[in-house]
């Protein structure tokens, strides 16, 4: 499969809702519980994308894939760290759309003199943690029981790249 990866847009908003609603009504790989409207998704783009980095994998025009990086933590000394977020749509996981968005980010990160990249992977989701292990990422340690949705105790994986 062919594709591009390029800088998100606001008006790509409606095809990660639907790439990311899913994931938020069926899965606990997000701890969000209600899905989010295309208003707020383009709010997102807008607040992430001037500041930090937002990307999409395009196939032919659609959408199939992002990735973004955000502030990790609200105080100034944590600047130059950041935590990242990858979603694919369903079906292709594990065909390397994750790797070259992750590659494409970080490449992107190192260029705004970003430091270090904080990986999240919440309750079980073994491709996640493949993945960020594969591009290099260090599992440095699991909250247990730090969520909870669909009525169950969720623990929380971090990982960390540095950029240095």
């Amino acid at each position: 499969m062919k594709g591009l990866v390029r800088d998100a847009k606001v008006d790509d908003a409606q095809a990660i809702c639907e790439i990311y609603n899913p994931v938020v009504r069926q899965t606990t790989i997000s701890f969000e519980e209600q899905e989010v409207g295309v208003e707020e998704m383009k709010s997102r783009i807008e607040r992430i994308s001037h500041s930090h980095t937002w990307i999409v994998y395009e196939v032919d025009g659609e959408v199939l894939g992002y990735a973004y990086a955000s502030q990790w933590r609200g105080r100034p000394a944590y600047r130059y760290s950041v935590e990242s977020a990858i979603y694919i749509s369903d079906g292709l996981q594990g065909k390397g759309v994750g790797r070259l968005l992750y590659e494409s980010l970080i490449s992107r990160l190192k260029e705004s003199g970003f430091k270090l990249i904080v990986g999240v992977v919440a309750g079980e989701n073994p491709r996640s943690e493949l993945l960020h292990e594969a591009m290099g990422f260090e599992k440095v340690g699991t909250f247990k029981n730090a969520g909870f949705k669909f009525g169950h105790w969720i623990d929380v994986t971090f990982y960390q790249k540095s950029l240095l």
